[in-house]
């Protein structure tokens, strides 16, 4: 059988999170790319993620996620993106969705809704698309 796996790049706009970066970075460290756009952090933000090799740090003045995003994007080296946020996590699960995704033969859509599941002390929230944080977080590149 033919291995068709394309490789992945995941986005990560950032800004002053040395306290949750890591256990973001460890959930994603077996992406090809890790992009991160840092919006010019002043803790220890940076000297965490030099840490792993896979990561491509660049920085933009922050004004909001979507502007990191419009600005970050056309940068990444890869066609399929996965977005997240630094206090987001990646599980097994959705590691092995997204494997098989890229492994496919032939891929017909340009993106894939991902659920996000937030929780909140200690408990699972209900409320998550009325927050909009689930959507369309993995993404071919246009």
């Amino acid at each position: 059988m033919i291995n068709y796996k394309r490789k992945l790049s995941v986005f990560i706009p950032v800004q002053n999170v040395e306290d949750i970066i890591e256990e973001c970075l460890e959930s994603i460290k077996w992406a090809d790319e890790i992009f991160i756009v840092d919006g010019f952090s002043t803790d220890k933000t940076l000297e965490i993620c030099h840490r792993y090799s896979n990561v491509k740090i660049v920085q933009n003045e922050y004004e909001n996620s979507g502007a990191q995003r419009s600005w970050g994007m056309p940068q990444v080296s890869h066609d399929w993106v996965l977005i997240i946020d630094s206090d987001e996590r990646c599980n097994r699960q959705l590691k092995i969705e997204i494997e098989n995704i890229l492994s496919k033969e032939k891929i017909n859509l340009d993106g894939y809704w991902v659920s996000i599941k937030t929780k909140f002390l200690g408990k699972l929230q209900n409320h998550d698309r009325a927050l909009g944080h689930s959507g369309m977080r993995l993404v071919r590149k246009k």
